[in-house]
Formats: structure tokens, sequence, C-alpha cells
């Protein structure tokens, strides 16, 4: 399953979260759709709404470090 454009990927919201209401049993077909629908509405966001990496390593660090009042430590977030 492929999300092309936008209403698509409205549609694919809107029907994922009728069926999560649901809540079906395991094993059902509704469970399968979700599976094929969140896989489909990942891709799409990762595709149209990608998350920018605009933090580097150590202004991260520095930030986290602050607020627990601890003194900076280097992280390497892409090794995570």
């Amino acid at each position: 399953m492929d999300i092309q454009t936008e209403d698509e990927h409205q549609s694919a919201l809107a029907r994922c979260s009728v069926l999560v209401d649901i809540d079906p049993e395991r094993g059902a077909p509704e469970g399968d759709e979700i599976e094929a629908l969140s896989i489909a509405i990942e891709r799409y966001g990762d595709e149209h709404y990608p998350m920018r990496e605009s933090v580097e390593d150590m202004e991260l660090a520095k930030i986290v470090c602050d607020r627990a009042d601890e003194p900076p430590v280097p992280v390497d977030i892409k090794s995570l």
C-alpha cells in the first residue's frame, strides 16, 4: 500500500483512527489493515514531513544537562 497524495494521507489517517477505536482482536483482518496503514502513513510522513536535524550533538547534550543541573556530556545521537 502506497500513499501518493495528501488526500490519501488524510483518508489513511482517518481509517486507521476508526480501526484503532474498534480495537480488533489479535489476528483479525482489521489488525492487519492497521499495520499496513501505519507503515504507509509513516513512509508518507518521512518523505513529505522530514524531521530537520538542526540541533548538533553538543547543543542537545547541553540542553539536557542544563535541565538536569549536571555538567555537559558529549552524546553522539547518530549512534543511538
